[in-house]
């Protein structure tokens, strides 16, 4: 993979984008917004992690971009490190989904 990030330019960002080896963005664009979703994969079979999961606007994308990598019940941890602390509580609506 090109370490130097040209792969991504142009990228569809309708979908699932490998950043790096098992690294997905599965983040969402929001036209005209000047916060943008950028939610990250670690793709690690069962044991997957998705960090900083958005916003109620962007959870259906989300969903959609992680199931296109993985079923969405490999997803094991949740990391919400976001410094706006409404970030995390549609995170955790996450654990009714699976």
């Amino acid at each position: 993979m090109d370490t130097n990030l040209t792969h991504l330019v142009g990228v569809d960002t309708h979908h699932a984008v490998q950043i790096a080896p098992r690294v997905w963005w599965v983040g969402h664009v929001l036209d005209d917004d000047v916060f943008q979703c950028h939610v990250y994969l670690l793709e690690q079979g069962d044991q997957s992690v998705l960090f900083d999961p958005g916003s109620r606007l962007t959870f259906a994308g989300t969903m959609r971009k992680v199931e296109e990598v993985i079923p969405f019940t490999n997803i094991r941890y949740f990391v919400c490190h976001h410094q706006d602390r409404q970030a995390a509580p549609p995170g955790l609506r996450y654990l009714s989904v699976c």
